[in-house]
């Protein structure tokens, strides 16, 4: 079961509205190689308030995936799961690019 505070952490994350992504804290300049960036940078972020920085990064994973199957939809139930399990994945796995946690956590 998940905790109340990773219920308002996703909350906060899905429905929050941002002006764009700019995660210079985490990595140097706005464009960000998600081979580089870690499921341990990905949780600070987090942790350090920038949940709409890292809501936008997950749906642009999930746009990114489905790509690769073909999938056109977008299901919000489906992001939050993925999401989830991404957060969950990157919890036991800090050292993992974000990358390969989200190809794992979309299986």
């Amino acid at each position: 079961m998940m905790c109340s505070a990773r219920n308002m952490l996703l909350g906060c994350i899905m429905l929050a509205a941002s002006a764009g992504f700019s995660p210079a804290h985490a990595v140097n300049g706005p464009v960000i190689d998600l081979t580089a960036f870690t499921c341990a940078a990905f949780l600070q972020a987090l942790e350090d308030g920038h949940a709409d920085e890292m809501r936008d990064l997950s749906i642009w994973l999930d746009g990114y995936l489905a790509s690769m199957t073909g999938d056109t939809r977008l299901d919000w139930n489906n992001l939050r799961q993925f999401f989830d399990d991404l957060y969950v994945h990157c919890r036991m796995q800090q050292g993992r690019d974000l990358l390969s946690a989200a190809h794992e956590a979309s299986r």
